[in-house]
């Protein structure tokens, strides 16, 4: 003959504080057949606050509950009516809870043998026949967050001629500042060219300035006394 027992599913759970989760009371009732259950569960308020239980239908009727934050407690009863009796292994019902901080906590029932004001799995006549449960526990911590490194730089193996933007392969080349900053001959002779006519331009526009000159004068006429 198997005993009754209760637990949780499942019954190890991860998560981050703030995160809202919903986990399962599970009831095998082994080879009784249950009229209800006393459900008295405790908890660390600074790591979690319950925020509701609802039945699963497996029972006929939710005939009570009460969730306490403050001190850390829940009580929660379920029933069938009448000369029903649950015999098969079944989620009864949900609770939905929310972490609170970093942590370990846990959601444990409370259950003395032979205690009637405790958890209860309640055959005919009233009689506790639970042996056995199951505690949730909880691991609170905050998501890791990973870093991809930023690659360094790819330096090409060949440089790059600065002067004529080729790539440079085999033996490197350079050129002497003389090469570089070298006026081209074209340049200089023009410029030398323009010098010497310079002057010679000049001195014909003067010239010019003087005939000018002259011929005004000339056609002036000259006063008579």
């Amino acid at each position: 003959m198997t005993s009754p027992y209760l637990t949780f599913k499942p019954q190890t759970v991860s998560q981050t504080p703030g995160e809202t989760k919903t986990v399962n009371i599970y009831l095998d009732p082994g080879s009784s057949q249950i009229v209800g259950v006393d459900i008295f569960l405790k908890f660390n308020p600074s790591f979690i606050k319950i925020l509701d239980l609802n039945t699963l239908g497996v029972f006929s009727s939710q005939t009570g509950k009460i969730i306490d934050n403050g001190s850390g407690t829940v009580r929660y009863a379920l029933s069938n009516n009448y000369g029903i009796r649950q015999t098969q292994a079944a989620n009864i019902a949900t609770v939905t809870y929310q972490a609170l901080t970093e942590g370990s906590a846990s959601l444990e029932f409370v259950a003395n043998p032979n205690s009637t004001a405790d958890t209860n799995i309640v055959v005919d006549h009233g009689r506790d026949a639970i042996n056995e449960t199951g505690n949730l526990s909880l691991a609170i911590s905050r998501a890791t967050i990973e870093v991809t490194p930023i690659p360094s730089p790819i330096i090409p193996s060949n440089p790059v001629n600065r002067y004529n933007n080729s790539a440079v392969l085999g033996t490197a080349t350079t050129e002497s500042k003389d090469q570089i900053f070298k006026i081209p001959d074209q340049v200089l002779n023009g410029t030398q060219d323009l010098l010497f006519k310079i002057p010679t331009l000049l001195l014909a526009i003067a010239c010019i300035f003087c005939g000018i000159l002259l011929i005004q004068q000339s056609s002036i006429p000259k006063s008579t006394k």
